[in-house]
């Protein structure tokens, strides 16, 4: 699918009404901006989408930016929150270098065409300092087990699906350190309750069972990634690409490998 034709699908999702009560519910924003700590600076999301993020960060006293693709998508964002938003591609963000204290990317670097670009980028933009909160979903998820296909919805647009290692290789590859992983188990802790509620015993029984599975749920089978990372050096960086000597274990060939071995560096820097 082209570039185009994933922009009008974006475009076509914030036309729907529901697209102005945002994809992800509030308390789901509140919930994971908690994981950031932070309460001053610069901060931007990448992907921001309907803004509720960037809503919450500004609540906060933080200076917010945001970018997205979707024309539907800024022109929501404009109306939810006096934050700084942009139209513009993630790939190419255009910002100068080391101006952001804090960089988000919440469920959107899976959607980029390349990956490793994305990632270069908001290294790029971000301060020495700098602290990165990431969201991506999870090749091994459990219960894609019981289903013929894997992914979110928009899978069926574009989307990268890697294990935990191979999530954990993109980043470090690119720029970051990995400081902490952990689950995002806000979206699954609220589908099994509600399931808890209905009437028909099979889905009360189904509710109950998923509520056990996911209290001994391991970190390499959960749903959602949420990575709290650092920038590293250039010296790093290079250390880091020597370590990596094979392809992930899903979904990286050859020919990605080689797209990665590119120079981390960009000569001409985006002002």
């Amino acid at each position: 699918m082209s570039k185009r034709q994933i922009k009008e699908w974006y475009e076509e999702r914030h036309r729907k009404p529901e697209s102005e009560a945002g994809w992800r519910p509030r308390e789901w924003h509140v919930a994971i901006s908690e994981c950031l700590k932070a309460d001053r600076g610069r901060l931007l999301d990448v992907g921001c989408g309907t803004g509720y993020f960037l809503k919450v960060m500004k609540s906060r006293g933080l200076e917010c930016h945001g970018i997205d693709f979707s024309k539907e998508a800024v022109r929501v964002a404009k109306k939810k929150t006096k934050s700084q938003i942009l139209l513009g591609d993630g790939e190419k963000l255009p910002y100068a270098d080391n101006c952001f204290d804090y960089v988000t990317a919440l469920g959107a670097l899976e959607h980029f065409e390349h990956v490793h670009d994305g990632i270069r980028e908001i290294v790029r933009v971000s301060k020495d300092s700098a602290k990165f909160l990431i969201t991506v979903p999870n090749f091994n998820y459990l219960f894609y087990l019981f289903r013929k296909e894997r992914g979110t919805v928009q899978r069926e647009i574009y989307e990268h699906l890697f294990t935990l290692d191979g999530w954990k290789t993109v980043l470090e590859h690119n720029g970051l350190v990995i400081d902490m992983v952990f689950q995002d188990t806000y979206f699954s802790y609220l589908a099994h309750t509600r399931s808890l509620f209905v009437k028909n015993p099979l889905s009360f029984v189904e509710g109950i069972i998923k509520k056990i599975v996911w209290l001994f749920m391991p970190t390499a089978l959960t749903y959602l990634f949420v990575f709290i990372c650092s920038k590293r050096s250039i010296r790093e960086c290079v250390a880091a690409r020597h370590r990596i000597a094979e392809p992930f274990s899903q979904g990286i060939g050859e020919k990605k490998l080689q797209e990665m071995r590119t120079p981390l560096v960009k000569e001409t820097p985006v002002s």
